[in-house]
Formats: C-alpha cells, structure tokens, sequence
C-alpha cells in the first residue's frame, strides 16, 4: 500500500492525483478540503490506527453504527507528503504477531481511507467522496 520509487503503492498515486487536481483548482468559488483515516480489524474488533496510546495502556475498541466507525478519527491533510507521514504512523500502530514464517507478521485487515470535499461557495453546493483501501491480512 505504500511502496516508494518505481515500485509506488496504490494509496501514494492515488494522493499524488488527488493533490494535484486540488491545487491546479483556479476558481475562487471552490474550495477542497481533504482528510486521512486509519483503522485495522484485530480479532474481529475495530481500531482508531491514530490512536495516541499511553505505555502498558490498551487501544480502545471502536462501536461500528450504521457502517460507520464511531469516534475514529479523520485527521486533515494538505499534501501528499503527510498522507504519507501519517501512513507511516498508522502503520507502525498496527498488530503485530509473529507466525512460524514471518517474525513481523500483520494479524489485522487495515483499511485506509481519504475523504475529499468540494465546496462551491457560489451555487451553495458541496460534494464529498471517499476512496477506502483495504490491506487484506494474509496467513504466512
């Protein structure tokens, strides 16, 4: 989801366009507001990746109402460098359990998801999307 250089991920070309459309925006009436969220499936629970966590402290589990997470957070981004910046730190807030084949084995499904808003002042109109990625776990 998030390789670099030739070997780019999906989720840094997806941001990399987003961003480039949000700024060749010209008109004075649109604006775009663009946010960032995190969470992975443990053991069938739900979890907020941008969590801060105290030490020896255990992540609160999300309540899921109407397909949605409640209280997970969307954190506002303006680039794609801290798209990448705040993935880096979701990743590394992830389960981690080591397997007979890989000592650094994900045990949770992550799913990243960017929200974008177009806001047109002028005909009092907004349209909001969000593109969810999944990071499926995989048995090794």
């Amino acid at each position: 989801m998030m390789q670099r250089g030739a070997n780019e991920g999906l989720l840094p070309r997806m941001t990399k366009e987003i961003f480039r459309t949000v700024n060749s925006n010209n008109d004075p009436n649109v604006e775009y507001q663009v946010s960032f969220s995190m969470m992975e499936i443990y053991n069938e629970d739900v979890f907020d990746l941008f969590e801060e966590l105290e030490k020896n402290k255990q992540r609160t589990k999300l309540k899921i109402a109407e397909n949605k997470a409640i209280n997970l957070r969307s954190l506002s981004v303006s680039n794609q460098e801290e798209v990448a910046s705040f993935l880096k730190k979701g990743y590394s807030n992830r389960s981690i359990a080591a397997t007979n084949m890989n000592a650094h084995s994900s045990r949770a499904h992550t799913i990243a998801t960017i929200y974008v808003k177009q806001i047109q002042s002028n005909a009092k109109a907004t349209l909001s999307s969000q593109i969810s990625i999944v990071d499926l776990q995989t048995l090794k």
